[in-house]
């Protein structure tokens, strides 16, 4: 569980790091409609059709040592539909804010901000892909090749 904190720090102070190196600011990457697209629908979406319970069980499969086989392929299906549906999300928010572009091209001061509410969607699929999904599923990959050969993770 420490590692996970630990490269979740690192990751974050990379990428604030980044950001100052740059010279930007945080203010244009503050989009609610996006954020909402990208991070909400699909936790409802994976809450309906796997149950909170099942969801947090998925979370304390991959943190226990020795989980159960079966439990670690459910797991793993469950990360696997999550982690689709966030990078699916992330498409769609992306169309939408190519359409809402395209539908105001007469209007040239918005095409640079409708294209960055665009692009930030697929931004925010990255972001929470690695935070709740990858680390999770990569835990999850490393038990059951250990199971596979009889080790003890």
């Amino acid at each position: 569980m420490s590692k996970y904190w630990i490269s979740l720090l690192v990751f974050l102070a990379g990428f604030v790091f980044a950001i100052f190196l740059t010279g930007q600011s945080f203010l244009p990457l503050m989009d609610l409609p996006s954020f909402i697209t990208v991070g909400l629908v699909p936790f409802l979406f994976v809450s309906v059709l796997f149950g909170f319970r099942e969801m947090k069980a998925a979370y304390r499969t991959a943190l226990q040592k020795e989980p159960d086989a079966d439990c670690v392929l459910k797991s793993q299906g469950f990360f696997n539909v999550f982690g689709s549906t966030i990078w699916i999300m992330g498409i769609v928010g992306v169309i939408l804010g190519f359409i809402g572009l395209l539908a105001n091209l007469e209007d040239k001061e918005n095409i640079g901000p409708n294209m960055a509410l665009a692009l930030v969607s697929i931004f925010y699929s990255g972001l929470i892909y690695l935070a709740a999904v990858f680390p999770f599923a990569l835990m999850l990959k490393k038990k059951l090749k250990a199971q596979s050969e009889g080790e003890i993770v």
